[in-house]
């Protein structure tokens, strides 16, 4: 949900900096459709994050 949000955000952040609806609409779909192929990357991403974030602690100890 976090990715859906975050991307709709910039999509609605670009429409308002002039690139007009289009642009929009076209990075959302873009966003949804990458969503789609790319839920195991996501994944991965989430779980590297969370590596990092332990490795971060680690080093902060």
């Amino acid at each position: 949900m976090l990715f859906i949000g975050f991307g709709f955000v910039i999509g609605v952040l670009f429409g308002f900096f002039g690139m007009g609806v289009l642009s929009t609409v076209g990075f959302a779909l873009i966003m949804l459709s990458a969503l789609l192929v790319s839920g195991s990357v996501i994944d991965g991403t989430t779980k590297a994050m969370r590596v990092e974030s332990k490795t971060a602690a680690a080093m902060a100890d």
